[in-house]
């Protein structure tokens, strides 16, 4: 999956209100970028139950863009918790969706214009 989409992951802990207080919204992330089917992935993985060499979770919830094709140029995501601050992360840094939004400018969300 990685070599193909880019992957926008939250690591969280099911008993952690943090974690709980963005599901809904990291949800409707999912779907608006399942709809689009472009190669950008929204996951979301229990972190005590999914530990993955390499990947330092700290706190709860931790996010990651893992780009397409690459094994070590991992993004931390650092900005608030909601649809429209990842939106604008994922335009910035998602090589996929950035050449998504340049071929389809008439798609941009609100929040870009």
């Amino acid at each position: 999956m990685l070599n193909d989409n880019d992957c926008f992951v939250k690591f969280y802990a099911s008993w952690c209100p943090h974690s709980q207080a963005i599901k809904k919204d990291f949800e409707d992330l999912a779907k608006f970028f399942n709809d689009l089917n472009i190669g950008v992935k929204i996951m979301q993985l229990e972190a005590p139950k999914n530990d993955i060499p390499g990947i330092e979770v700290m706190s709860y919830p931790t996010l990651y863009l893992f780009r397409a094709g690459e094994k070590t140029n991992i993004l931390e995501y650092d900005g608030a918790n909601a649809v429209d601050p990842w939106t604008v992360f994922l335009a910035r840094y998602s090589p996929i969706y950035k050449k998504y939004l340049e071929e389809h400018p008439d798609k941009k969300p609100e929040i870009l214009l």
